[in-house]
């Protein structure tokens, strides 16, 4: 039988199938979707990093890289990300970090005499926590933020102006790392051995630096500071 048509009113051309929505909204409606998916990408590798990287395979993981890069050795109690317990920011946390450095190996015998005996220790640090910022992470920058520095001991030994316990960087990677670790404190706290509760949330931090300065084996001149410094906010 053949197909019976719809019957319209006279003079009332029939309905199109729906209107069409301007172009301005598809193009924000795809805008929105393709935004949601990159956001959700992000969030599912750093997830998988974070799961992978767990503070067992950080920990050696930063240390040996660390240590064949830089003029020195790194170790640590323990290296920690946290991502959703600290959401939206990817934060860091380093236990018990040493840094010795080995610029001062190899040195004669009648130089070396004159070092104190903990000329190689450069930095000691109870604890380090910080923000890392992920925007600037996918660009291959390292932007840190809210910094806290627990019980901080740094000694810098200077045997002349180019020997010295903390020229422990590649000379040739030097702007390669200016350019690629960015710090952007919006706070840096330093917090000594000595700090109360108060103290700790923002009042005041002591820290101690120590500078020793060594001629040929005839002149010495050692400075120790302790400085107290108030927390940014």
């Amino acid at each position: 039988m053949p197909e019976k048509k719809p019957i319209t009113a006279p003079g009332k051309a029939p309905e199109a199938g729906g209107k069409r929505r301007p172009w301005w909204v598809r193009v924000l409606k795809w805008l929105g979707i393709s935004a949601a998916v990159i956001v959700a990408l992000v969030l599912v590798v750093v997830t998988l990093v974070v799961w992978i990287l767990s503070p067992a395979k950080l920990t050696p993981l930063v240390e040996r890289h660390a240590s064949e890069y830089l003029n020195a050795d790194l170790r640590a109690g323990r290296i920690e990300l946290t991502f959703w317990h600290t959401f939206p920011h990817l934060t860091l946390d380093v236990d018990s970090l040493r840094l010795t450095s080995r610029s001062l190996r190899g040195l004669p015998d009648s130089i070396a005499a004159t070092l104190p005996a903990d000329a190689d220790s450069l930095l000691a640090l109870g604890r380090f926590h910080g923000e890392i910022d992920l925007l600037p992470l996918f660009a291959g920058r390292i932007a840190l933020r809210d910094v806290e520095l627990h019980r901080p001991a740094v000694n810098l030994v200077q045997v002349s102006d180019s020997v010295a316990n903390y020229l422990i960087m590649p000379p040739s990677d030097e702007e390669a790392v200016a350019d690629t670790l960015q710090l952007h404190f919006q706070r840096l706290a330093a917090v000594g051995d000595d700090v109360t509760q108060d103290e700790a949330r923002g009042e005041r931090a002591e820290h101690r630096v120590k500078f020793e300065q060594r001629g040929n084996g005839d002149k010495e001149d050692e400075q120790e500071c302790g400085q107290s410094h108030e927390r940014l906010r």
